[in-house]
């Protein structure tokens, strides 16, 4: 079965310059490419395997505003196999407490 990482890896290798995200930071427009994204994508799941989190026995919580960091994170712990509870940085602290439990 095929994992989200693998269909990054694949759109990376078919198109490596084409858009991958465009997202607006500091006033401006900006697009990434594919191959830009799968390089910070690949650093994050180093790190994650750096920090010694380990793929199916494990869940991490990933609570950021919607941004490009947050899918790059998201690529990285999926695409490494760990189980990734996306919470709303708006919660409430009992109401984040409540879904983690």
């Amino acid at each position: 079965m095929k994992t989200i990482r693998d269909f990054l890896d694949e759109s990376t290798t078919r198109g490596p310059g084409c858009p991958a995200q465009k997202f607006f930071q500091q006033e401006a427009w900006i697009t990434r490419r594919y191959a830009a994204l799968h390089e910070r994508v690949v650093r994050a799941a180093a790190i994650v395997q750096h920090l010694g989190i380990e793929p199916g026995r494990q869940q991490v919580a990933l609570m950021l505003e919607n941004g490009p960091e947050w899918q790059e994170i998201y690529l990285a712990l999926a695409g490494s196999g760990v189980a990734v509870v996306p919470l709303d940085p708006k919660l409430r602290p009992q109401e984040a407490l409540h879904i983690l439990r």
